[in-house]
């Protein structure tokens, strides 16, 4: 948590208010925003480049995230159903068998775009905005409904030591490396997606606050989704 936090502030975080800024000088999407803000600069127009790069690695994550959406959209039925009444063995079971049937994943994995596409037909404030303004409040409150859950069925004590415990004997150079690809991750940088944001955000806004505000609640969900997950995990005697 400490290298990953170091990594967040000193790595994420000034990439991210580049980012903004260029999305807001440029005013656009990623491609055209690297090149006018290259131009200004007087550089070479190929920078754009570093943009449409952006937007293929948005696409190729789209690629899984889209997959792995239909998955726990098929898992919501299971769900309700209480998984039949399986056990830890047969749930496992459960999915392999469902990544064993094309056509279910298929199905599902359409439900999820086609979804998704009418949210964003419907554009920024009466798609996006909307989906966002009700989504992300009901994920949050699943969420702290979760950490309940885990602290009461669960190894809290054992999810919070293997948390915030530091073994500083475990810490090399692959420790730094997984910390700042995950800082990139999960703080959506070098992929095209804060520029996007950047070209909506108003002069008046500081994008230097803007940009400690996005790492700062990032940081906060994934500690939460930790006590979440890790809790549930040792309680269930899971690697």
């Amino acid at each position: 948590m400490i290298v990953y936090v170091i990594c967040v502030a000193f790595v994420a975080v000034p990439i991210l208010i580049g980012e903004l800024w260029i999305g807001r000088r440029g005013h656009h999407s990623p491609p055209v925003a690297m090149r006018a803000v290259a131009a200004e600069a007087g550089a070479a127009r190929s920078w754009s480049i570093v943009g449409w790069m952006g937007v293929l690695v948005g696409f190729l994550i789209a690629t899984y995230y889209s997959v792995i959406a239909g998955w726990t959209l098929a898992y919501i039925p299971k769900a309700l159903r209480g998984f039949d009444g399986a056990g830890p063995a047969e749930v496992a079971q459960q999915f392999d068998a469902l990544q064993a049937d094309p056509s279910t994943m298929i199905l599902w994995h359409t439900v999820f775009i086609a979804g998704a596409l009418l949210i964003v037909a419907r554009g920024l404030k009466g798609g996006i905005e909307k989906a966002v303004k009700f989504l992300m409040p009901m994920l949050f409150g699943m969420l702290l409904l979760m950490i309940g859950y885990a602290m009461v069925e669960g190894d809290f004590s054992a999810g919070i030591d293997f948390l915030f415990n530091a073994d500083f004997s475990k810490i090399d150079g692959k420790t730094f490396l997984s910390a700042i690809g995950q800082a990139f991750f999960s703080i959506s940088v070098a992929m095209g997606l804060m520029m996007i944001y950047g070209a909506y955000v108003p002069k008046e806004v500081s994008l230097t606050r803007s940009a400690f505000i996005i790492a700062g609640t990032d940081t906060l969900i994934a500690l939460l989704a930790g006590l979440m997950i890790f809790p549930l995990v040792f309680g269930n005697g899971l690697d």
